[in-house]
């Protein structure tokens, strides 16, 4: 009878090559990681500055309404949210940065900011890109 090693008993079981057959953490990849990172960071401090230095934003930005400066804030304070969220593997995240986007789309351009009111939608489209290969992950 062959000796067993009590060891192996609290090994899990290996697929060829000797990786663990039990799943590890989602890989995020690099540029995800840096894309909520930075949204991470952005996002407060634009929303902080929205929120208690509207003065400067109005004169900085003409085109924006002042009535405008605070959603935009709060948006960008959402946006804060989202990008926890999706640092979490949460669905919603993504969701949230869609519905933030589309009501700054709609603010910029009742503005009149005309064409700059689409870089939203690209930053939107870029992290779609960068979500959706891993989006089975997501909760």
């Amino acid at each position: 009878m062959a000796e067993s090693n009590d060891d192996d008993v609290f090994r899990p079981p290996t697929v060829e090559g000797g990786a663990s057959a039990e799943p590890g953490p989602p890989q995020r990849g690099g540029c995800l990681t840096a894309y909520l990172v930075l949204a991470m960071i952005v996002n407060p401090l634009v929303g902080v500055v929205y929120l208690f230095f509207s003065d400067a934003v109005s004169e900085g930005a003409p085109g924006i309404k002042p009535v405008a400066i605070a959603p935009l804030g709060v948006m960008s304070l959402a946006n804060t949210w989202a990008a926890i969220a999706l640092w979490r593997w949460q669905r919603a995240g993504l969701y949230i940065f869609a519905a933030t986007t589309a009501i700054a789309l709609a603010i910029n351009l009742a503005s009149g900011l005309g064409v700059t009111s689409v870089t939203g939608v690209i930053g939107l489209a870029i992290l779609w890109a960068l979500v959706r290969p891993q989006w089975q992950h997501f909760k």
